[in-house]
């Protein structure tokens, strides 16, 4: 029983965040949304900044020229959703934040979906991919599927924040 409902709320997580990650359907695989602007990899630079700074504040990382991060206004607290990479003018790279989980509960689900999803027999062909790692008390659970790469992160013992992101990139 405790299988079937670990891979259930496994099941449920993934179908729910399909149905948010995909709400306006997406012309290609190539346009991902953030924080409800459609960017699409290739775009111009200045298109995507533009269409972002409508809404939110954007950091350049002076230490990483063509690299932006994108935040919600108004902070403290300053909610990160996203970073931005462009190459010779065209956006690049882009991660998305589903948002930081804060609690117990959700760091404990996000384990169990790790366990569950860890638990796949490994090397079959798919059309995602489902890779785990560990590193110190960190747990990384990622599903890549073409362009998009889905990170699951918690901790073993609770300590840090919980996340899911997205991200799309042109390099495959």
């Amino acid at each position: 029983m405790g299988q079937v409902h670990i891979v259930g709320v496994a099941a449920l997580l993934l179908i729910a965040s399909s149905d948010v990650a995909f709400s306006a359907t997406p012309k290609s695989d190539l346009v991902i949304d953030v924080g409800g602007i459609q960017l699409e990899l290739g775009m111009p630079q200045d298109d995507a900044l533009a269409r972002l700074a409508t809404l939110y504040d954007l950091r350049h990382q002076d230490s990483a020229p063509g690299n932006w991060t994108v935040v919600r206004r108004g902070g403290p607290s300053y909610d990160f959703l996203g970073s931005l990479s462009f190459q010779d003018g065209k956006l690049a790279f882009v991660t998305r934040s589903w948002d930081s989980l804060h609690d117990q509960t959700t760091n404990d689900l996000a384990l169990a979906l790790h366990r569950a999803l860890k638990s796949l027999p490994a090397g079959q062909a798919r059309t995602c991919i489902i890779s785990t790692s560990v590193t110190g008390i960190v747990v990384d659970t990622t599903l890549q599927c073409g362009r998009r790469k889905f990170s699951i992160l918690a901790s073993t013992d609770g300590s840090t924040t919980a996340s899911i992101n997205e991200t799309i990139s042109l390099d495959r």
